[in-house]
């Protein structure tokens, strides 16, 4: 991308019809003085530099001394500086100042060839011999760039030159050749050392054939490779890519080695290696049953260096890692053999023009060569997509562009997936890694993707008004398109309780009108009617409309698709500034009086679930997270569930407690106005001691509420895929236990009682109890009667045993296994005979599924 800067009106005609000639270039106009430029600019020479520190490519339209009073106090290595060209307004002269050699000279000759003026190129060699020496054609690289400058001023002082070796354009140049002449130009393959009266160049006429076993080493293929052009003499300026099978496109060893060499990774597919076979110095059986062709290495090298090649090095082997050179006739044009490693960029905008893009964002899509993405977002690229191909979508079509995208990267394309505002929130980054999970298709696991972060219409809209989001904040689509409203709902209501700042994205649209309403009915529940509510519509773009008004206010009727609705927390507050402006602003706190007024303390009785973190539910993890004080019983609730607790909290393992002293916590707590969040294993009213602490809570006159958990007897069911209730075969599942020392069972409840129902037994905290268990149980269920034990169901140590009455207590014994299991006894596990219900049958009509006619 070039960047094309014009300071007045009367040069912006020159600046235009250059950027028609430079695909993808921006015109940086200065605010006030060039009307409608890509890009504004307050500042000329701070634009000048940060774009030079970038690598862009600057063509001033300007007078000479700007360009060079703004960038002169960066000027350090001429080596790395990006082109810099000097134009007249009228387009009569072009001048390039740096970046000769790096490209300034060339694109000094197009823009003149554009306009019609002259291009001054100043550079000795090149007026004079009619080449660049320290900058040779595509396919040739200096090996000794350090000693260009004293052999250069040699030559411009009347010594004589002699070529060894074969290079064309070094022999078409007007040099002063002799057959006897003390400065020599070498052109070799081989690693040759020059000097202050030898320049040394390479024609890039080796391919490097690579293969490596699945995650090799890089190193290790660097190594290799470095040591093989050693022992064959060859210098690595003369390789000119590396080449491998495209199953191995995403092997970071591959390009590790192709990065060290400052070399293209190109690759090619089976069937164009197994072509090369009767060239090959070590054909594999072997290879071919597991990739497709003898080999992989040698078949590279030879595949990329052509017809007439030589195999000069054939595969030497290392540690999961292999290698092989070939050697062409002539310069080898990497780019144009196989295909690269696929790119995907997943790429926001920002809300609007170009002013709110990001430098990354515009370098990738800068490196695109396909955009995929809605239409109106590629539009809003401008200039910057000029030249490329465009892939665009209408609304309703987001699968269709990812797909396309993914394909296009999985073939070798270099592609942009653009989205608005930042790709990451409700747009199409999600999308991308969903189907690439999903679907588990090789190709798409095998593209590299970087996805760039976009300015979000909620970070526009609050800096619009000030800082709303300066406290804990979250954003939730109101569109159940997608998501069924249950779940918005829930967690609208969590966010709600949790105080948080929130945004609301896609709040109403033509069919959608009873979602904003049903939000508001759900936050007036717990904030105030004055709440401040910001309507921001068509952000960073023609027509914007920032509004700010409150939650009584709100309405359906207020907003569209194109507005986003930010819902201040209970500690958000509003002022008039002297402009009029209304400002919204949510204190971080950093003094008491800013503090939101606390909402009443509770305490949260809470089910963990059987011990996967990502079994808690939503509500419970919400109250652990807005809870100062959490209390859990450590012996069987994992730490992980309570690290959502709040950063300062006060986290207690109530395994080595007693009774009144975790009512003494809570007790602290509650009195210090601080809520707790009481975390129990599984559902608390299932074996969770829960009773006791109510009864006492209620004596002090301590509010609490209990929020449900996955039981264990689920979870234990869910590890074996087995459902509990079976037609005709059971449809009573009994929980229950067996005595202890100190839990006796009650009357009635025993075992064998509870057995001569046939119902599926869930039987708890009894895995020390197997003899009973089989005794009590054998005459109802047979010693064949089918069991299962789950141990720690849903942790990363599961275990699952299986058997009958008759082994499972050696089966266990085994296993050494003496606590956290539940036992499933029943006819249900394992059950395969068994009839179909009848929910489904199409002759079970009912008020959803009225009866069919015949």
């Amino acid at each position: 991308m070039t960047a094309i800067v014009v300071l007045t009106e009367s040069g912006l005609a020159t600046a235009r019809r250059i950027a028609a000639a430079l695909p993808g270039s921006q015109v940086h106009g200065l605010a006030g003085k060039v009307p409608a430029p890509d890009m504004a600019m307050d500042d000329v020479a701070p634009t000048l530099r940060r774009l030079f520190a970038d690598g862009t490519p600057i063509v001033g339209i300007c007078a000479a001394g700007i360009l060079i009073r703004a960038l002169a106090p960066l000027l350090e290595d001429k080596t790395a500086e990006p082109p810099v060209l000097a134009v007249a307004e009228d387009g009569s002269a072009v001048v390039p100042l740096l970046g000769g050699h790096r490209g300034a000279n060339d694109l000094a000759g197009h823009v003149s060839e554009v306009l019609g003026g002259t291009a001054a190129i100043t550079t000795a060699g090149d007026r004079r011999f009619g080449v660049a020496l320290d900058a040779p054609p595509a396919g040739w690289r200096l090996a000794n760039p350090k000693d260009y400058k004293g052999f250069a001023a040699a030559l411009l002082g009347g010594a004589t030159v002699r070529l060894n070796g074969a290079a064309p354009w070094l022999a078409e140049a007007r040099l002063p050749w002799a057959d006897d002449a003390r400065l020599t130009v070498q052109v070799t393959e081989s690693a040759t050392s020059g000097g202050p009266d030898r320049l040394v160049y390479h024609p890039r006429t080796l391919a490097v054939g690579v293969g490596c076993e699945r995650n090799a080493a890089p190193e290790e293929l660097i190594a290799l490779v470095r040591s093989t052009l050693v022992e064959a003499g060859l210098a690595p300026g003369a390789v000119a890519g590396v080449f491998s099978l495209d199953l191995k496109a995403d092997e970071a060893a591959m390009h590790a080695v192709a990065a060290a060499l400052d070399v293209p990774a190109r690759f090619f597919p089976a069937d164009r290696l197994e072509a090369e076979t009767p060239r090959l110095a070590n054909p594999s059986d072997i290879v071919f049953r597991e990739v497709g062709c003898h080999g992989v290495a040698e078949g590279a090298a030879l595949a990329a260096a052509g017809p007439d090649a030589d195999l000069v090095v054939p595969k030497r082997k290392g540690t999961g890692v292999t290698c092989a050179i070939a050697r062409a006739p002539e310069p080898i044009d990497a780019a144009q053999l196989g295909r690269q490693r696929g790119h995907l960029a997943i790429v926001g905008t920002g809300p609007g023009g170009a002013a709110w893009r990001t430098p990354e964002t515009e370098a990738l899509v800068a490196a695109a060569d396909i955009l995929v993405g809605y239409g109106p977002y590629l539009d809003l690229l401008g200039p910057l997509a000029q030249g490329k191909t465009r892939r665009a979508y209408a609304l309703g079509e987001e699968e269709d562009r990812v797909r396309t995208a993914l394909n296009l990267a999985a073939a070798g394309q270099h592609v942009a997936l653009v989205s608005s505002g930042d790709p990451g929130i409700y747009a199409m980054a999600s999308l991308a890694f969903e189907l690439i999970d999903r679907e588990d298709r090789a190709d798409w696991r095998r593209i590299e993707i970087a996805a760039s972060p976009g300015v979000s219409a909620m970070q526009l809209a609050a800096a619009r008004t000030g800082a709303p989001l300066g406290h804990d904040f979250c954003a939730i689509s109101l569109s159940d398109l997608l998501t069924p409203w249950d779940t918005i709902d829930r967690r609208l209501r969590a966010a709600t309780e949790g105080d948080f700042v929130i945004a609301l994205y896609n709040p109403a649209s033509q069919r959608r009108r009873e979602q904003l309403p049903r939000a508001r009915e759900i936050l007036l529940a717990h904030r105030p009617a004055d709440t401040p509510v910001i309507l921001a519509r068509d952000l960073g773009r023609e027509g914007e409309t920032v509004q700010v008004t409150d939650l009584r206010s709100l309405s359906v009727d207020m907003v569209d698709m194109q507005t986003i609705v930010i819902v201040g927390a209970r500690s958000t507050r509003r002022f008039d500034d002297t402009s009029g402006a209304t400002r919204v602003y949510t204190p971080r706190g950093y003094s008491r009086e800013t503090a939101a007024e606390p909402m009443p303390a509770m305490v949260h009785f809470i089910g963990a679930g059987p011990g996967a973190p990502d079994l808690l539910t939503i509500r419970g993890r919400s109250l652990i997270a807005a809870s100062p004080v959490c209390l859990y019983a450590g012996s069987l609730v994992p730490p992980e569930v309570v690290a959502y607790a709040p950063p300062g909290a006060r986290v207690i393992d109530t395994a080595p407690l007693t009774l009144e002293e975790i009512l003494e916590e809570i007790s602290r707590a509650h009195a210090d106005g601080r809520s707790v969040a009481r975390v129990h294993s599984g559902d608390p009213s299932l074996y969770g001691a829960i009773a006791e602490q109510m009864r006492q809570l209620d004596h002090l006159g301590i509010p609490y509420d209990i929020t449900p958990g996955v039981p264990a007897y689920t979870a234990a069911a869910a590890a074996l895929k087995t459902e509990l209730t079976l037609p005709e075969v059971s449809q009573t599942i009994i929980l229950t236990r067996t005595a202890m020392q100190t839990s006796p069972m009650p009357d009635g409840e025993d075992l064998s009682t509870l057995a001569a129902t046939g119902a599926t037994l869930a039987i708890h905290l009894s895995i020390r109890n197997l003899a009973e268990i089989r005794r009590a149980l054998e005459p109802h269920y047979g010693p064949d009667g089918p069991v299962a034990v789950v141990y720690r169901a849903s942790w990363p140590d599961q275990q699952v045993i299986r058997g009958t009455l008759s082994d499972i207590e050696a089966k266990v014994r085994a296993a050494k296994i003496t606590r956290t299991a539940l036992i499933l006894v029943g006819g249900v596990l394992g059950a395969a005979d068994f009839p179909d219900s009848a929910l489904y049958s199409p002759k079970h009509a009912h008020v959803l599924r009225p009866q069919r006619r015949a």
